[in-house]
């Protein structure tokens, strides 16, 4: 079960990556079958910055401290779309506030299924797809919920497929053509 993260890392990543976190449990779960416990690749921007740097190099170490992460570096949009259709679920736990989200709508048109915080405009970009919102907390993200999520839907390949299905159809209304129709 191949999941994947692809946004900056400021914007989830520690959920993931982080001991407790959602990869650590995972892992952790020596009762789930090895393709339940899954693997996440992480596909991020070669655009750090300074402010940022060592944010980004304590993530980086955790995820490379996790036998279940693996880091696919800096990828052109071409090579990041191959990898989105080879994967099973695109996760993004966060509490960032979209206002509309382009890594969503990528999904869609991949027809990747995604598992998603429900914060900001996420429910509005991802309304009618194959997205799965999980309620953040008053502490922020919900990580057991994220990991009975995928626990759950990791077996569940009927269910990933309507999913998967549900993603290309709201991508067919995500268009350039729908939005200047829109506007016209």
């Amino acid at each position: 079960f191949v999941m994947l993260y692809q946004s900056r890392p400021e914007r989830g990543i520690e959920n993931l990556v982080r001991p407790g976190g959602i990869m650590d449990r995972l892992r952790d779960q020596t009762a789930l079958r090895e393709s339940v416990r899954g693997h996440l690749l992480i596909a991020g921007y070669d655009n750090t910055q300074p402010s940022m740097a060592e944010a980004y190099a304590q993530w980086s170490a955790m995820a490379d401290a996790l036998p279940n992460v693996s880091n696919v570096g800096h990828l052109t949009k071409a090579q990041l779309a191959q990898l989105q259709m080879g994967c099973d679920l695109l996760v993004y736990p966060t509490t960032f506030c979209e206002v509309s989200c382009i890594t969503a709508m990528e999904a869609m048109h991949a027809g990747l299924p995604m598992l998603c915080s429900d914060v900001g405009a996420l429910s509005e970009t991802c309304k009618d797809s194959g997205t799965h919102f999980i309620k953040d907390t008053a502490a922020g993200v919900d990580i057991d919920a994220f990991v009975q999520e995928i626990k759950r839907l990791a077996p569940d390949k009927k269910r990933l497929g309507i999913m998967a299905g549900k993603q290309r159809a709201a991508a067919q209304t995500r268009t350039w053509d729908v939005a200047v129709d829109a506007l016209e």
